[in-house]
């Protein structure tokens, strides 16, 4: 992590008067944070509180605040020229910056206003910068905010950039880690964790995807927007509504009776992040939410071949039901035996065998990244920045010249395109970044169609341009029918779908089959031409039982070109390049559902 701490030096704006109605965000003021001086000896007295707290308090971790230098303004997003997108969420985006003042790099997350009162997550932005406010410098651990400013749509986290990605991206891009590895990460993560412990605040989303990694390949905990933080450093139970991630959430928020959390919730997380980390998938992956938390609550995971000794007995002793049976959760347990677990020991005679030595872990060489008893997927090993940018290429020549529901001039385009996301190639800069959050979508559990060996027969209606793609069509789509069955209506779409652990944009093939069902075929973008996959079906709805539902409905949004489909409670939304489309498909599937 490079940055030098830096500070605003000015007062934020006050809240525009032209905000969504409803209610205001809240009164946001700017972190003062000037560059770390040494510690003096009143910085080196512990609390009681943190007479357990991890060794890194110890060690020359910078933990003032206070500096005679000026700091460079953070006040508006004129400070700083935004280059790519880093990552996009329900209600935020995060975007690589250069702050014009000093050309030094920074990750700004920007939050709209208008989702974030939409969704009722107003106290989430609250909780977060106030947790980062509490935290930042205090630890090496912790990602910082220099900054905290708004403008008229949105809010701004000026934070530290993390060069190389996060912790579940370094997973799926070696398969596994060794166990070395595996160890010096841990290490990091335990050590930060119960360093927030002692500061009074859970961080309640402890998950590979917010461990980051800087420079160095050192990891920054980020996202405390579920966090609690303590008024009195009362971390035992208590009630809480549902935060986390499924397949790291603890089961003792999943009780019906009690649904509580506490600093032993972020224990199992580390326990499940372990596994992770040396099996190359979480303990309680499912295919659904619901599935992983049936399995949470059942303890129902299995170790595969290999799994190492020492990491399986402390995955053992974490990931356990009962939360005051956890390692490191005191009055059964402490902090220090969490640390001192054999693990983080040495326990070969191989000198890259190293054990973990708490009081110069920030100051340790970093542990070379290896593959371990998982090896990455072919898919994700050949990779490389050539092959993604020969897709990108290939994929806008058959959007222009081979599939009319995407023809017309380069202005008709749409600018939802999941295709991107990847890509390379940075945007060009631009003065204020646009707030696009992503919209959810829950994935449908399938039941899978058995596989049957034959080609779709054309559909009848091949004129009408906005039910039919014929790029598509003419595709081999038998592996996801079922027998006799043919399809109605295809088109492409965008929809946000879950492949592996994360939701994100991808480009789709909308199915309506004669059924009737509505299938969402997640498309191969790398060999456009093989026929797609049992697991590439993301979304199956049988419109006959959706019919006989009270409440099931089909409506369409045709001012931004989507089709919403809306089954009891959940909501699928496709967005589609044809404007026409969605009516289109809205008349049709409303015929069927009302059969």
């Amino acid at each position: 992590m490079a940055a030098t701490t830096s500070s605003p030096a000015s007062r934020m704006p006050s809240t525009p008067a032209h905000t969504p109605s409803g209610s205001k965000p809240p009164a946001w003021a700017l972190v003062d944070f000037r560059d770390d001086g040494p510690e003096s000896e009143h910085d080196r007295q512990v609390s009681p509180l943190q007479a357990t707290a991890p060794t890194a308090a110890a060690t020359d971790v910078p933990v003032s605040l206070a500096s005679s230098s000026q700091p460079p303004k953070m006040s508006s997003p004129q400070d700083f020229t935004f280059l790519k997108e880093l990552g996009c969420g329900s209600w935020s985006t995060v975007m690589e910056a250069v702050h014009t003042g000093t050309d030094k790099r920074y990750a700004v997350k920007i939050l709209s206003k208008a989702q974030l009162i939409k969704q009722k997550k107003v106290k989430y932005a609250t909780v977060e910068k106030d947790a980062l406010a509490k935290l930042s410098g205090t630890h090496p651990g912790i990602v910082k905010m220099y900054a905290a400013f708004q403008d008229e749509t949105s809010l701004y986290f000026v934070l530290d950039l993390a060069p190389h990605g996060d912790l579940a991206d370094l997973v799926k891009k070696y398969g596994s880690l060794s166990l070395q590895c595996a160890r010096w990460y841990a290490a990091q993560i335990v050590d930060t964790i119960l360093w927030i412990h002692s500061k009074g605040i859970v961080h309640r989303d402890m998950k590979p995807e917010n461990v980051l990694l800087d420079s160095d390949m050192r990891i920054k905990l980020t996202d405390f927007g579920s966090a609690y933080l303590s008024p009195d450093g009362d971390l035992s139970p208590r009630a809480s509504t549902f935060v986390g991630s499924a397949a790291y959430v603890s089961p003792e928020l999943l009780n019906r009776s009690s649904k509580t959390t506490s600093n032993s919730s972020d224990i199992w997380a580390i326990g499940c992040t372990v596994f992770f980390m040396i099996a190359g998938s979480p303990p309680f992956a499912a295919i659904n939410d619901y599935q992983s938390f049936r399995k949470i609550e059942a303890l129902d995971y299995s170790f595969p071949e290999g799994f190492y000794d020492s990491a399986k007995d402390l995955v053992q002793r974490l990931v356990v039901l009962d939360p005051s049976d956890r390692l490191g959760v005191e009055p059964k347990s402490s902090p220090s035996q969490l640390r001192e677990h054999t693990f983080f020991a040495a326990l070969t005679d191989d000198p890259a065998d190293t054990p973990i030595q708490w009081d110069t872990l920030w100051k340790d060489p970093p542990v070379s990244p290896e593959t371990g008893i998982v090896q990455p997927s072919a898919a994700i090993a050949d990779d490389d920045d050539e092959e993604l940018w020969g897709n990108v290429v290939n994929e806008f020549s058959l959007v222009n010249l081979r599939s009319p529901p995407f023809g017309g001039p380069l202005d008709s385009l749409d600018p939802l395109d999941s295709g991107n996301s990847n890509s390379p190639a940075a945007p060009a800069p631009v003065d204020v970044p646009p707030v696009v959050p992503c919209e959810v979508v829950e994935t449908v559990a399938l039941d899978e169609p058995e596989p049957y060996q034959r080609r779709a027969a054309p559909p009848d209606n091949a004129s009408d341009g906005g039910l039919v793609d014929p790029v598509l069509a003419a595709k081999d789509w038998s592996n996801v029918l079922s027998p006799g069955e043919t399809i109605e209506s295809i088109a492409a779409v965008t929809a946000l779908v879950r492949k592996g652990l994360l939701k994100q944009p991808r480009l789709c093939a909308l199915l309506l089959t004669s059924s009737p069902r509505i299938l969402c075929v997640l498309l191969d973008e790398k060999g456009k031409e093989k026929p797609p996959k049992h697991s590439d079906v993301k979304q199956i709805m049988d419109l006959r039982t959706l019919g006989k539902k009270q409440g099931g409905v089909v409506a369409s949004r045709t001012e931004q070109r989507r089709l919403m489909i809306q089954t009891g409670e959940k909501e699928h939304v496709y967005e589609f390049a044809d404007q026409k489309a969605p009516a289109l498909w809205t008349r049709k599937i409303s015929a069927l559902v009302a059969l």
